[in-house]
């Protein structure tokens, strides 16, 4: 009997695994949820937070995750929403998307359709060089610059895309990725040794079936920093208030040198 009932346990679990294992392909018959993601191009090693939100009149009981339209998660629900974490490396770079379950009133399971898959893209390091969309423009206000100063980078995509995020990039090395709320954005600099190089940008669009396009990057901008100590602007202030004082009592101690010199002859005749 325990061989028997050990048996059928086994079964039970493998049909269930072949039941989740299907629930990332199937079409489902609930509403699909939306999904959010923080951020769709990343550097490796950065925290990606993935949000499913279920339609606010259903009653879930159970949120998956699928990457690649295979399961990579399971969350009891205690809400209409979950997050899933990725941690940004090169092979959990690819489509996710996620949907719910519900237990209807005679406790059988129903299952949501997916939500539209987002693509997650991670980079080694590097910047995205060969995209599709046309190349944005790079403006610095300046390229050579003192040690110290304050550069502003602005990347503007042409005017009739619709834009979805900007990365910059420093010697081909991705430095910063920014949500598009228009067709501009900056990136500021501060202008140290280190932050010398050539800078270009990029940006990213959904087309009509929500897939992520990247832009060619914008023709390399090269940012010269001169080393050197820089003088604080109040020992500037302190130097030009001593050379201006100089400057008006200049007469005054001429005028008293020559008044001691004449008291001194005087006196000597």
């Amino acid at each position: 009997m325990d061989v028997i009932a050990g048996a059928l346990l086994v079964n039970h679990w493998c049909l269930g695994d072949v039941k989740d294992s299907e629930l990332c392909t199937s079409t489902g018959e609930l509403p699909a949820p939306d999904l959010f993601l923080n951020s769709t191009l990343v550097p490796e090693g950065e925290i990606i937070t993935i949000l499913c939100m279920a339609p606010s009149e259903v009653v879930v009981t159970r949120i998956f995750f699928c990457k690649d339209g295979v399961p990579i998660s399971f969350k009891k629900a205690t809400s209409q929403t979950a997050q899933y974490i990725v941690y940004a490396s090169l092979k959990n770079t690819g489509q996710y998307s996620c949907g719910y379950q519900q237990n209807n009133a005679k406790n059988q399971v129903k299952t949501s359709a997916l939500s539209v898959a987002r693509n997650l893209v991670f980079h080694s390091g590097n910047c995205p060089s060969n995209g599709e969309l046309p190349a944005p423009d790079l403006l610095l206000n300046t390229t050579l610059v003192p040690e110290g100063e304050t550069i502003t980078a602005l990347c503007a995509a042409p005017a009739e895309v619709v834009v979805t995020g900007f990365f910059f990039c420093k010697d081909g090395a991705l430095v910063s990725f920014k949500k598009a709320i228009c067709q501009i954005t900056q990136y500021i600099v501060y202008a140290s040794p280190k932050n010398a190089g050539h800078y270009s940008c990029g940006y990213q669009q959904k087309d009509s079936k929500n897939q992520v396009k990247t832009s060619a990057l914008s023709v390399a901008q090269n940012l010269i920093v001169q080393s050197g100590q820089t003088i604080s602007p109040y020992i500037w202030i302190l130097r030009s208030s001593l050379v201006l004082l100089l400057l008006v009592s200049a007469p005054i101690i001429t005028y008293f040198m020559e008044k001691c010199n004449c008291s001194l002859v005087r006196h000597r005749n």
